[in-house]
């Protein structure tokens, strides 16, 4: 056996994959070896380390933070008010950014950049508590001592619930913050679960927000917020968090494989404007769905060398054109050509700046922490990215529940897949020697944890959701307003006018609210919300009078105050989500 073999075998009894004939895995790789013959290394789109400079001017622009180095004015109250929202931890990792920055631009006889002092009125170790609380996380003793099951307590004097795995995404300390705690022992276990108990009850009725509930515009800063604590949480764990860099990839004379996804998809888009994932592929995920389900061996078996060839051809003649003739290909053949089309892709579907980050998970020791960091990457995925990634992953768990016809069990369709996500063509077009082999079997941890917890991956932390709520709160409470927020003010200055008798039925009277529906004949709706009254409640009383009876095709959104838009999960509790955002309307729309 190869040492790589043999590190792999090791890497996946973390997983309980030890049992598993670690030759498939091999086999991909000698498959994506076996697609990359004739591609030259100058074509292969090798992904590079960014430089120092580069590296950091990246994060500050994607963070919405370079204007604290430009020495600008404009713009700089934005960036204030995202750092007013901070915790320590993620403070501290701001701060050493701009000063690494800093320290580069000497070096290199740049322009003068802002004095970090300047950026920052408090000293390192001064600040606030987080969101005004000093909740803490629980203890974490040494690496010898195994940490308590979820549902077990050890010896602390009272019998309390320890929190899941699953509550362990849904903090509202950020993870940075709990893991520094853990790494200095600063908690009293006892007071952190009984604090941990009060979070796990109000995080229980304020619900989870999933990706694509929120508006684009939440999003962006949803996204600097992450990319910020993720940086925070890995420095904390001791992993640098350095980005890749796409490389030159050959243009290919093709239509579908080889291509973009930006370009497949603003193609698709052309033909239907709410397309997420390219047609072909959502043909195929559900050819395969219909077809791959009592199939034995799918995705570990090959289809016919011949015939996937052939069936390439096809699709790049006649998908667009005439279509396919998707009932004559056999299960194993798709099958194929899925993972075919991952591997051709110019940039891995993780992208290129992320891949070595998801590679480098393998390093943390903690299942917890290790879901944590991939939540949060996941989260910063393109959105195409991460809705193709979804899909596939659905389909994989269908695969994995039919073990009983496909004999594919989670541990084995993540040895095969493994490969097609994390090995794009360009790691293995090198020599071998030159290959990143020692990152290849947490690999194959990291595909078991997203298809075993892939319905929480896709989730926004609550803290996160906080702390967007913190930052709109502030951005809304500065005195000048843009041209666009103008216009937006004065949308809201006539609505709000048009609704003075609302607000009028309403004051004094607590947790009461008006439901707007403008695009029903049913305009609004006063509704007396309880402990008890849930999103799902809202709809069903609101249409209940109405012709409109299919209520699941119907949201709650809870729009402006501070939130942009968000289509609320029908099992929130009203109240909390009340208590949250005082100042938001309730308008009920058509679902996605």
């Amino acid at each position: 056996m190869s040492t790589q073999e043999s590190g792999l075998k090791h890497a996946t009894s973390h997983g309980s994959l030890d049992e598993l004939n670690v030759n498939e895995f091999w086999n991909e790789v000698d498959a994506i070896t076996e697609s990359c013959q004739g591609i030259a290394v100058e074509d292969a789109g090798i992904i590079c380390p960014a430089d120092d400079e580069e590296e950091q001017e990246r994060w500050l622009e994607e963070t919405g933070l370079s204007i604290l180095v430009s020495g600008s004015e404009e713009g700089l109250g934005d960036a204030k008010a995202l750092l007013s929202t901070l915790s320590h931890a993620q403070t501290d990792t701001v701060r050493r950014r701009i000063n690494t920055y800093h320290q580069t631009m000497r070096k290199k006889n740049k322009h003068h950049v802002r004095d970090v002092r300047d950026i920052f009125d408090a000293p390192e170790d001064a600040g606030s508590d987080y969101f005004g609380t000093e909740v803490q996380p629980i203890s974490e003793d040494h690496k010898n001592e195994q940490e308590p099951q979820p549902g077990e307590m050890r010896d602390v004097g009272v019998s309390l619930h320890v929190p899941s795995i699953e509550d362990s995404l849904c903090l509202d300390v950020p993870f940075s913050e709990d893991a520094a705690n853990r790494k200095h022992k600063e908690n009293d276990q006892l007071h952190s679960l009984l604090a941990n108990k009060r979070l796990a009850r109000r995080r229980g009725m304020l619900g989870r927000t999933r990706l694509g509930l929120l508006s684009a515009q939440d999003m962006k800063k949803v996204h600097r917020l992450i990319l910020i604590e993720l940086t925070a949480f890995l420095d904390s764990l001791g992993i640098e968090f350095v980005s890749g860099k796409p490389g030159r990839a050959r243009q290919r004379d093709s239509r579908i494989f080889g291509v973009p996804l930006t370009t497949l998809l603003e193609h698709d888009q052309k033909i239907s404007q709410k397309v997420k994932i390219p047609l072909f592929l959502q043909d195929l995920l559900t050819h395969l769905e219909v077809t791959s389900l009592d199939t034995e061996g799918i995705f570990r078996i090959s289809g016919s060398t011949s015939r996937v060839k052939s069936l390439r051809q096809e699709v790049e003649t006649r998908f667009y054109d005439s279509g396919l003739d998707w009932d004559g290909i056999q299960a194993h053949d798709a099958a194929s050509l899925l993972k075919l089309f991952l591997r051709e892709l110019p940039h891995p579907l993780l992208t290129a700046e992320y891949l070595h980050t998801f590679t480098s998970l393998e390093y943390i020791k903690c299942q917890r922490q290790r879901l944590q960091a991939l939540n949060l990457l996941i989260i910063l995925l393109p959105e195409a990215n991460r809705d193709i990634l979804k899909a596939l992953l659905e389909l994989l768990a269908k695969v994995v529940e039919h073990e009983d016809q496909t004999r594919m069990g989670l541990g084995n369709v993540a040895l095969v897949m493994a490969p097609n996500l994390f090995m794009p063509q360009s790691s293995v077009i090198l020599p071998r020697k030159t290959c990143d082999l020692h990152t290849v079997p947490g690999c194959v941890g990291l595909m078991h944890l997203l298809l075993k917890h892939q319905e929480m991956l896709w989730m926004v932390p609550g803290f996160i959701l906080r702390q967007l709520r913190e930052l709109n709160d502030m951005t809304n409470k500065r005195p000048h307003l843009k041209e666009r927020g103008m216009r937006m003010f004065l949308k809201l200055a006539r609505l709000d006018k048009e609704k003075k008798g609302d607000k009028k039925e309403t004051e004094g009277l607590p947790y009461l609210i008006r439901v707007h529906a403008p695009k029903f004949n049913k305009v609004s709706m006063m509704i007396q919300l309880d402990d008890c009254l849930l999103v799902g409640d809202v709809i069903t009383r609101f249409l209940q009078d109405s012709d409109l009876n299919q209520k699941r095709l119907y949201c709650l959104h809870e729009v402006g105050g501070n939130i942009g838009d968000q289509c609320l999960h029908k099992q929130m509790n009203m109240k909390a989500i009340y208590e949250e955002n005082p100042n938001a309307e309730w308008i009920i729309k058509p679902g996605h």
